[in-house]
């Protein structure tokens, strides 16, 4: 056991990386491992739906933040404003697929729905069948405003209403 860590700290200092943590590893003492924190979950849940809400209002920039030249465009490593002149909904289609093909590698077998644009109504409805479906198990909304204020302080985030005219805030309480 000795040769082994003598091994191991002749090996950190020829790479000069630093490593944190203990200075020898659980398995080389006596110690026993300590109990997991109270706050994790004891039991494992399977996050078996996603919800993806997209609200990227293309060509149009956030309200409440001051942008500045140059600044990030990419939105899932996608240019949104790259062909938006022949049609607005092909940028957020290639966004959603390439979002979806992101979860993918975490999560292979969840089920996806996806909210692009919505509306209050549109997000109630898919987070009320979204449930609905999981039973027991777990969801996970992924919200992405890029179009829209900042959430609220009080936790709200902001949908369209059903002409596109106004944001719209929407609880998260309500969900």
């Amino acid at each position: 056991d000795d040769f082994v860590y003598r091994q191991i700290q002749r090996e950190k200092r020829k790479c000069n990386l630093v490593f944190y943590g203990p200075e020898k590893p659980d398995c080389m003492t006596s110690k026993k491992p300590s109990p997991p924190p109270s706050w994790r979950v004891k039991d494992k849940f399977k996050t078996v739906q996603l919800g993806l809400i997209l609200c990227l209002n293309i060509g149009v920039d956030p309200p409440d933040i001051i942008k500045r030249k140059p600044c990030a465009t990419l939105q899932c490593w996608i240019d949104p404003n790259e062909g938006v002149a022949f049609s607005p909904t092909k940028p957020i289609d290639k966004i959603v697929n390439q979002l979806k093909a992101q979860y993918d590698r975490w999560q292979p077998r969840a089920r996806y729905k996806t909210c692009l644009d919505p509306t209050t109504d549109d997000v109630k409805r898919m987070a009320v069948n979204l449930r609905r479906t999981a039973r027991d198990e777990r969801i996970l909304l992924h919200y992405n405003g890029h179009g829209c204020p900042r959430p609220t302080s009080n936790g709200e985030i902001w949908v369209f209403n059903k002409n596109f005219t106004q944001y719209i805030p929407l609880s998260l309480h309500e969900l």
